[in-house]
């Protein structure tokens, strides 16, 4: 019976029941298992069939050794019984052999025979006449030659089965070039490997500069006078046909045809050695030296029909007993069957025409090879006669599954079938046709010498290999301590005080410092989780060395204990947890928990209603929630460098040292008094936090109606989940409002980002320290200077500012709130978040990094329009999060979406690639690769790019075979996409690039056998070159990618990271707009335009908004300035402006005694200035917040400085 086997990667099917094609294709765990897919792969690298033969009479002689193993016979011995049996067996086997090879004609008919055996139990058996003599023809024009390279098999779908046939000729299935001759005598052919197609100039990392498009025009004319010799060259060698492996372009196609020469393009590999074999040519790369070049020849080449393609045939080639066999069929599967059958039985007949010999099938062979070893064991004494009988047994199965499968009896047909030939008939086999005894030779059941000698000398060799193994030692994996914790929640090891490069910079660290405190606590509960942990614990964290002596006496003075297996301490540990987390629960928790327990149907009721709606919501909350404990670098910097290191080096912060003397007082009691913050820390060299309310910059959700007109500009359907929170999947979607006075500042940081100087927006930042478009330009003004140290704290500030916004419902780190990216106002996170990345990755913190990635994802999942799984593919490998990035390319909801403007990992070359990464590592203790090359073989197959950046780059090196392989045939998708979908081609070529930029450095690992696992995936790919074209082909389909568009998100991630080496295949109507918003999406909903600015004060005049008065202080001088406010009529101020004012200034007076928020700090005075200015305070002038609290009336009880200078 046939076996339906189907990929899980691509879902590709393959309908057969040849045993080496089925056991090459299951996966298998079980060492002894592999060893017999081993010995079936050396039978048919052998023979061609007999590969289930092989792996039935192996695993029955197991089963017969384990029977013996069990009567308590010692493997020794029955190996020994075995040895004796198989060498009775071969023994009979060969007598019982026939050699007609000096007769030709009965020779022909043993041939024939053959045939129609081996092809009765595949797909061809109904038509094996036929084909057994198709068979023989093909071997007989070998002239006893075993190379099945001159017999060439052409597979066309159409007609049926039937209308296969065999040509005499070579036939190759391309087709000749435009306006070439069609036919041709007496060809002379040469077989080429050139490139062909340098008429076009190709820049790949290379610039070409010209400054007119006539300079341009000469260097294309260089190319073309470059190819025109080369054609010249070619046409020396006086051929009539030119044969190339790679393409011919229009250029020298045409030259080609003008001078009368078939040209004959990209021929793959395996055709052109076969056209070289079979017309006596050679390949040639040069062409320098035409008499040191062999070329080819045959009587003619001409163009032929079959079903509704067009081939080539080479007729009367000088290789005579080349041919072609060319099978028909009505689907794909059927014809790839057939060539699979049609394989065998060729395999069969070349190395029967080497060993002439032939034997009887049917179970004949194997029941006379039982009925001696039969008598081989009644003379063999001891415990051996036991094994040899048992050899006989397992021979006699093979006769008994032939008539299970048949559905025959198979009792009674071996029983008579064993009594034939112990009556002498040693011709007796099964005819199946019957189902009765029959003489095989007059039925023609005929079977190979070769082949069945090398059914049991395996079988009995693989059996003995196996016999010989007493245990199987497989390397344990990393134990766990919880196997229901995820692995964010596993404590990290703490690394050695021996390994720290920085430990000669102090003995001792502040044992008084809050990190240490933590990693005391983590110690602690670390120890806990040990099955051995001592009783006693010290209480005084702080202390470490005190501690640490105290828990070594304790332990001292423990008794021994004994060893607790693994299921019991998993088991213990289980029950703690849960004991803990019921601690946890409150009442209303429990009885809720119980009534789930009392009626779990309604529970069930609920779940699976819900189930569909929420499967989206949960997973990505799943994949995307923040661990707090996670976004500090700080402590990620400490645990690699040590406290000391990180502490002074914090204290040597770049910019600015901060407010000294009473300031820095004050600012510790800010410091206090902040609320907690997660995605950034305040810092003390910061203006007071008392500045950054951020005074109107709010948020709110989005409406139903906002949300409808989403998912019109990204074409998503109601149906659609959008992975927000609620019911239709659409909560939770937020936007940042901006106030108007909001609004009157950003238009003061548009025209000093007009003047392009720095220097305007320092003064700017001086007045508003949080403005956060303000802190992103000069973050990425001091990363141009090179001071990336100050760019990353300016980058900090800006997530500071931006999260004193949120309101208390807007929880950032839960994986569950959604920001549009359409709307002006919200981009400026990602900005931030971008250069966050960049910056945590310099320093080394990978895993800060990668949970800062995953938030930036967390903010639109869909559309992700920074490319943030652009860096979470290199993080999670970097950060060891391996289980996470493998359920990611699995499991990430939008996979395999036909939206082409939806993220859909399963098709992102990164985490195809991160992916095989994240495998080896997990594989790595056990030092097995299997998976590990699967995983590579199934990113290689889909994105064969990364893997020529990965060559190019001189990470790995591939053979001349595995070259032609990745050229021809892996990369056959990359080449059809872009003929018929440019711009997924395009995208594709941008990310391979993307990932060789930012992961190269994992592949540089020289740990890791990187050349052996490329090698052997390359060489497990089994693919044709059509099966790549109609894989890509069904793509462009289902994704619709003859109109897509390059991705916004992927050139907005090359421009913000500056990634060099991909820019030049973006698209030039990707230009790089302005540093605080690059790549303006064209979705876009919002812009910093006269929609964005109305109601806000302008300069020239008043506010047309009916809101608070905007501009504040600097609006208020800049008035005072222009001539705009009479002192002696500020008391018919503006009402809404005065409330500005006044509560600017309040603010002022309680920071910083007057000073400019976000000024420089005074130099801490001495004692004696200090008594000084004590005593010259009354004669001091008054400050300028005293002298515009004045001016407004603030400080109406003091009559006497009504007058301002």
């Amino acid at each position: 019976m046939n076996k339906i086997l189907q990929s899980g990667t691509d879902g590709n099917i393959t309908v057969t029941n040849d045993g080496a094609t089925i056991l090459k294709s299951v996966p298998l765990d079980n060492p002894a298992a592999k060893i017999l897919v081993n010995i079936s792969k050396v039978q048919d690298d052998e023979v061609g069939d007999g590969t289930t033969s092989v792996t039935v009479l192996a695993g029955e002689l197991l089963r017969e050794a384990e029977r013996l193993v069990n009567a308590k016979t010692h493997p020794q011995v029955i190996i020994d019984g075995y040895r004796i049996a198989s060498k009775a067996a071969l023994q009979a086997l060969e007598s019982a052999a026939v050699d007609n090879s000096a007769r030709l004609e009965a020779f022909r008919t043993d041939l024939f025979n053959i045939a129609r055996t081996t092809l009765s139990s595949k797909v061809l058996s109904q038509d094996k006449d036929y084909f057994a003599n198709l068979a023989v023809d093909a071997v007989l024009r070998l002239k006893g030659s075993t190379n099945l390279e001159n017999i060439q098999v052409i597979k066309k779908v159409g007609g049926k089965l039937t209308d296969s046939y065999l040509d005499e000729g070579f036939i190759l299935d391309k087709k000749i070039g435009t306006n070439c001759p069609k036919r041709v005598e007496n060809a002379k052919i040469l077989i080429g490997n050139t490139s062909m197609d340098t008429d076009k100039i190709k820049i790949f990392g290379a610039q070409v500069k010209v400054d007119s498009t006539g300079k341009l025009a000469d260097l294309e004319r260089a190319e073309r006078e470059k190819m025109k010799a080369k054609v010249q060259r070619i046409k020396s060698h006086g051929i009539n046909t030119f044969v190339n492996r790679q393409l011919i372009y229009n250029y020298p196609e045409s030259l080609f045809a003008e001078a009368g020469i078939t040209s004959i393009e990209h021929a793959d590999f395996e055709g052109v050695e076969r056209l070289a074999l079979v017309t006596g040519g050679e390949i040639a790369s040069t062409f320098e030296n035409p008499d040191q070049v062999k070329l080819g020849e045959c009587d003619l080449i001409e163009e032929i029909m079959i079903g509704e393609d067009t081939l080539i045939k080479f007729s009367g080639v000088k290789a005579g007993e080349a041919c072609t066999i060319v099978l028909r069929g009505a689907t794909s599967q059927m014809i790839d069957e057939a060539e699979r059958s049609l394989h065998d039985a060729l395999s069969v007949l070349s190395q029967t025409v080497k060993e002439t010999r032939t034997v009887l099938g049917g179970g004949c062979a194997e029941t006379l090879m039982a009925k001696a070893v039969d008598a081989e064991a009644r003379k063999t004494a001891g415990k051996k006669a036991i094994a040899t009988e048992a050899f006989a047994k397992a021979l006699l199965q093979m006769p008994t599954i032939l008539a299970d499968n048949a559905g025959y009896d198979s009792a009674e047909l071996v029983a008579k079938l064993r009594a034939k030939h112990y009556d002498g008939d040693n011709k007796a086999g099964l005819d199946m046709v019957k189902g009765e005894v029959g003489d095989m030779k007059e039925l023609g059941v005929t079977e190979s010498y070769k082949l069945k000698k090398q059914v049991v000398s395996s079988a009995s060799e693989a059996t003995e290999m196996l016999l010989r193994v007493d245990t199987i030692l497989r390397a344990a994996p990393r134990q766990r301590e919880d196997l229901e914790t995820p692995e964010d929640e596993v404590a990290e090891e703490k690394p050695s005080k021996v390994g720290n490069p920085f430990a000669a910079l102090g003995a001792e660290e502040d044992n008084n410092s809050e990190d240490e405190e933590e990693e005391g606590e983590e110690e602690e509960d670390a120890s806990t989780l040990t099955p051995t942990a001592p009783a006693a614990k010290k209480k005084n964290k702080n202390k470490k060395k005190k501690k640490s002596k105290g828990v070594q006496q304790a332990a001292s003075a423990q008794p021994p204990q004994q060893p607790v297996d693994d299921k019991t301490y998993t088991s213990n540990r289980q029950a703690k947890l849960a004991r803990k987390k019921q601690r946890g629960l409150n009442e209303i928790d429990q009885a809720l928990q119980e009534l789930n327990i009392k009626y779990p149907e309604q529970q069930q009721t609920t779940q699976t209603s819900d189930t569909k709606q929420n499967s989206t919501i949960s997973t990505l909350k799943a994949f995307l929630g923040i661990d707090p404990k996670q976004l500090d670098a700080s402590a990620e910097m400490k645990k690699m460098f040590g406290a000391k290191v990180v502490s002074s080096a914090t204290s040597m912060n770049s910019y600015g040292m901060g407010r000294q003397g009473r300031n820095q007082r004050a600012q510790a009691a800010f410091m206090k008094a902040m609320p907690r913050s997660h995605l950034a820390k305040y810092k003390p060299t910061w203006p007071p936090p008392t500045v950054a309310k951020l005074d109107g910059i709010g948020m709110r959700t989005l409406t139903l109606d906002e949300m409808k007109d989403w998912r019109v500009r990204h074409n998503l359907d109601d149906s659609f989940n959008l992975g927000g929170s609620g019911n239709s999947g659409d909560g939770n979607w937020w936007t940042f409002v901006h106030e108007p006075q909001y609004k009157s500042v950003q238009r003061q940081f548009l025209d000093a980002t007009g003047s392009f100087d720095p220097n305007t927006l320092m003064a700017l930042l001086q007045v508003y320290p949080y403005h956060v478009d303000t802190l992103n330009q000069v973050s990425e003004v001091f990363r141009m200077q090179g001071d990336n140290s100050n760019a990353s704290d300016f980058t900090e500030r800006v997530l500071f500012a931006i999260e004193r916004a949120f309101p208390t419902n807007f929880n950032v780190l839960s994986g569950q709130c959604r920001l549009d990216f359409d709307r002006v106002e919200n981009r400026s996170i990602w900005l931030a978040l971008t250069r966050l990345i960049n910056h945590l990755c310099m320093k080394g913190c990978w895993r800060t990094a990668f949970e800062y990635a995953k938030l930036m994802l967390s903010l639109d999942p869909l559309t992700d329009p920074y490319g943030a799984l652009n860096w979470i593919d290199f993080l999670a490998v970097k950060a060891g999060q391996h289980d996470w990035i493998i359920r990611l390319a699995k499991e990430w909801p939008y996979n395999n979406t036909t939206n082409s403007g939806v993220v859909d990992c399963a098709i992102l070359p990164g985490v195809a690639y991160a992916k095989a990464l994240a495998v080896y590592y997990k594989e790595k203790p056990s030092k097995q690769l299997d998976e590990t090359v699967r995983a590579f073989e199934e990113a290689i197959s889909e994105h064969p790019i990364v893997l020529e950046q990965l060559r190019d780059n001189g990470l790995i090196t591939l053979s001349q075979s595995r070259n032609e392989k990745l050229n021809q045939t892996i990369k056959a998708n990359e080449e059809h996409y872009a003929k018929h979908a440019g711009a997924y081609h395009a995208r594709n070529i941008a990310l391979a690039k993307v990932y060789y930029a930012h992961s190269h450095p994992l592949y540089r690992d020289p740990n890791i056998p990187l050349q052996e696992i490329i090698n052997r995936a390359i060489d497990n790919l089994e693919m044709t070159r059509e099966e790549q074209v109609k894989k890509a082909e069904q793509n462009i389909i289902r994704k619709s990618l003859k109109v897509y568009k390059f991705p916004e998100n992927v050139a907005r991630h090359v421009i913000i990271n500056n990634l060099t080496d991909a820019k030049q295949d973006i698209p030039q109507v990707f230009s790089e707009g302005d540093a605080f918003d690059p790549v303006r999406p064209s979705t876009s909903a919002s812009g910093y335009n006269d929609a964005y600015f109305t109601g806000v004060r302008t300069r020239g005049g008043p506010s047309d908004s009916a809101g608070p008065a905007a501009g504040g202080i600097m609006s208020f001088i800049e008035s005072l300035l222009r001539g705009e406010f009479n002192v002696n009529d500020l008391g018919r101020m503006d009402p809404n402006m005065r409330v500005v004012l006044e509560d600017q200034i309040n603010e002022l007076q309680q920071a910083g005694m007057g000073g400019m928020p976000g000024g420089f700090g005074e130099d801490e005075p001495s004692e004696e200035s200090e008594s000084e200015e004590e005593s010259d305070t009354e004669q001091s002038d008054p400050s300028l917040v005293e002298r515009m609290s004045r001016m407004i009336g603030l400080n109406r009880g003091n009559d006497n400085d009504d007058n301002v200078d």
